[in-house]
Order: C-alpha cells, then sequence, then structure tokens
C-alpha cells in the first residue's frame, strides 16, 4: 500500500475543468485530487478483466469508529470503487460498517490483511467463500 501521494500536472479545456469543479461540488470531495483519484480508480477498475463484487463489515466500537471513520472510508475507496456504504448500531456500544465494492478479485486477499480495516468479513461475489482476518 501506498502512504504517499505522487504529483504530476494536469491540463484540462476551460469547459471540462468547470465540469470537474461541478463534479466535485455535487458529489462532495474535498477537492479536485480527490475527485480525479476517484475518478481515475473506477475507471481502472471498469477496465480490470477481472474484478469482483465484495460485501465488506467491520464491527467496531462507537469510540473506535469515531477516531477511524475517515481512515476506513478512504482505505476502501483505495482498495476498490465503493458502490453502497452504511452503518448500524448493533447495540449502544457497537457499529457495523457495511460497504459493497467493486474491486480487483486479485486484491481481495491483500485487503483482508489491511490492519486499518481490522477486524473485516469480506464475502465474495459468486464465491462461498467468507474471509475473516480477525
Amino acid at each position: 500500500m501506498c502512504d504517499t501521494l505522487k504529483r504530476f500536472g494536469v491540463s484540462m479545456e476551460p469547459t471540462l475543468l468547470k465540469q470537474l469543479d461541478d463534479f466535485v461540488l455535487q458529489k462532495g470531495f474535498q477537492n479536485r485530487s480527490h475527485a480525479i483519484r476517484s475518478i481515475v480508480r473506477e475507471t481502472l477498475i471498469n477496465h480490470l478483466d477481472e474484478k469482483d463484487v465484495v460485501y465488506a463489515s467491520i464491527q467496531l466500537s462507537k469510540e473506535a469508529l469515531e477516531s477511524r471513520f475517515s481512515e476506513i472510508i478512504k482505505r476502501c475507496e483505495y482498495w476498490g470503487s465503493i458502490k453502497a456504504f452504511t452503518t448500524v448500531f448493533t447495540d449502544y456500544q457497537t457499529i457495523s460498517m457495511h460497504f459493497i465494492l467493486e474491486m480487483a478479485t486479485e486484491r481481495i486477499g491483500i485487503m483482508e490483511n489491511d490492519p486499518l480495516l481490522y477486524p473485516i468479513t469480506i464475502h465474495s461475489k459468486g464465491s462461498d467463500k467468507c474471509e475473516i482476518n480477525e
């Protein structure tokens, strides 16, 4: 996993830049860079030969979620394209985060070992196997 970002220049015509800025506002991205990373990631995933749709869930204490929420979302975006996401209070102290991600099949096993997402349960579409990193 890459812990640093690399910078590069992008040139675009003014009308395309305006569309990007509108997209950033409409989708609630923090900035253009975040939007461009998301667009590139989703485009690359859509062009991979082998991709999978996975259901992933993480159960955390309320306190752990408060400190890790945004990092968990960013990390899931790193691994794949988030298609759906929800949180559920399972009791007063425990929260379940549920994701549906489209991602490269080869990355599923690597994602399950991501320490930031510990403990995560992953179910692959079309597979009876359930991977748990507890």
